[in-house]
């Protein structure tokens, strides 16, 4: 979606006009095949929100109802844009109103040519989320691209991207053979030979997005299904022939040899004489593994297992045959995605690392929740680690000093009148109370008061009162040292290293 100036505005949305009683408009952010785009306050909250004007009025429902189910279930948490509500504007068009997002990936990339490997995997591991999200409704987005990722703020939240436009988004049950979904760059190759599919064509969306921030340039850019077909199979391979077998629309591009094998078409056989094949790539390699020997500036920087592990999952999120495609809760546990720190920007869906396991296409699995109990669990055992940031040290070795509470009679009195301190009276004690203390508790002191007079001491009471005061300045740090010598036992135990 293209941003325009305030000059492309309809005759009938101008700048600070209402579309609605609740809604001032500020700004006009672009538009598409389904309508416009405004950057709007909503007047009760003072928000500034999104508002997606629809052109036209039929297709509304479907994606009404998903919005509203993705807001009860709060879908926002896994990078799915937050909807609002819906309301009529005054021309009695339907809009949508949305969280206000900062640019689309595609804005971002034209501003940064270079994009990082961590950004690369940041991305990812959130919208690997926003699809596991997804999976768990039952629901196929259908047009995943770099302009339907939008981050939310690039100066506060660099890399906080979400999932928008669920205009094409429809339930796995309505998924019907032959029909087209998708932009023609991110089509997958069940959709262009019209074979039966299912949620995994937006991993493969996800995974030419992911091609694109890595390599800088399209995976695919074709013109036409057939230019699209031939990028795929040069560079992922061909579709497996009981796949072809069952595509509606499989002998459009391939030819049958007298083997039984299917053979991509040629140019000629596809076209004719009167159109030639142009090449429009921007890479020369022509599998995934010759990008990892040969890696361009994007790759030049980073570690050789990261790299590794990158191009691993590309190929996984980039298979022909959907039954092995990685599915999204394996992502999120790939070594790529684990050994950064991506996952600590999201506080989403949590997976356990492990082996990747073939998933069924049309099948969905229960995602798992960050567990509360799982993090008490974490709390009350006892580790010699702490977490800082995303990674976790083992803490220094020092001294632990054990404290052992006095027993009652031991207990300092405090008098509210005199506002004076007093020990209890000895005789009170258990004759059996310094056996209960070490030998290192101090009990010299138990015949003074506080002050350090002995009770037989005699003075006059005003000059007593008087030196009781100098000798509480005086003496206060001795004072607290003595009360704590009474209020607690100072058994002291150090835990050191054997080492």
């Amino acid at each position: 979606m293209a941003r325009r100036g305030l000059s492309f505005l309809s005759s009938f949305f101008k700048k600070e006009q209402l579309l609605h009683s609740n809604y001032l408009v500020k700004n006009y952010l672009g538009e598409g095949g389904f309508g416009k785009v405004f950057e709007c306050i909503k007047m009760d909250t003072k928000e500034t929100v999104a508002v997606k004007v629809l052109q036209h009025n039929d297709p509304v429902y479907n994606e009404l109802n998903l919005l509203n189910s993705f807001k009860d279930k709060k879908l926002d948490r896994f990078n799915i844009v937050r909807f609002i509500e819906s309301f009529q504007t005054k021309e009695n068009k339907t809009a949508l109103a949305f969280e206000k997002l900062d640019l689309t990936l595609v804005e971002y990339l034209s501003y940064h040519r270079n994009f990082p490997l961590h950004d690369v995997r940041n991305v990812v591991q959130q919208m690997a989320t926003a699809l596991e999200a997804l999976k768990e409704n039952k629901v196929i987005h259908s047009d995943i691209k770099l302009n339907n990722i939008m981050l939310m703020d690039r100066r506060e939240q660099p890399l906080s991207a979400k999932l928008i436009d669920f205009g094409t988004a429809f339930q796995v049950w309505e998924a019907i053979q032959g029909r087209v979904h998708q932009t023609l760059r991110y089509r997958a190759p069940e959709i262009i030979l019209g074979q039966p599919f299912s949620e995994s064509i937006d991993m493969w969306s996800l995974g030419v997005v992911m091609g694109h921030m890595t390599l800088g340039h399209a995976l695919f850019p074709g013109d036409d299904e057939y230019h699209t077909l031939r990028y795929i199979v040069e560079l992922m391979g061909a579709p497996p022939e009981r796949l072809l077998n069952t595509g509606m629309y499989t002998d459009t591009y391939f030819v049958k040899r007298p083997s039984g094998q299917w053979k991509l078409k040629t140019a000629l056989e596809y076209w004719g004489a009167h159109k030639y094949f142009i090449d429009t790539r921007n890479y020369r390699f022509r599998n995934l593994d010759d990008f990892k020997a040969v890696p361009p500036p994007k790759l030049i920087a980073v570690k050789p297992e990261e790299k590794e592990t990158c191009i691993d999952l590309l190929k996984a999120m980039l298979k022909v045959d959907p039954d092995q495609r990685i599915t999204p809760r394996e992502v999120l546990a790939h070594p790529f995605i684990t050994m950064g720190s991506a996952h600590c920007h999201s506080l989403n869906l949590r997976t356990e690392p492990g082996p990747s396991k073939t998933v069924e296409a049309g099948t969905t699995q229960a995602a798992e929740p960050r567990s509360s109990q799982a993090d008490e669990k974490k709390k009350k055992t006892k580790t010699n680690t702490y977490t800082s940031g995303c990674r976790t040290r083992s803490t220094p070795s020092f001294p632990v000093f054990m404290v052992r509470p006095s027993p009652p009679e031991r207990f300092l009195v405090f008098d509210k009148d005199s506002r004076k301190q007093r020990e209890a009276c000895p005789s009170d004690r258990p004759k059996d109370t310094s056996d209960k203390c070490p030998e290192s508790c101090n009990r010299e002191q138990k015949d003074k008061d506080l002050t350090g007079r002995t009770p037989g001491d005699t003075e006059p009471k005003e000059e007593e009162e008087k030196k009781e005061k100098e000798k509480e300045k005086k003496n206060g740090f001795e004072r607290v040292c003595s009360w704590m010598k009474r209020r607690f036992c100072w058994c002291s135990s150090v835990s050191e290293d054997k080492n």
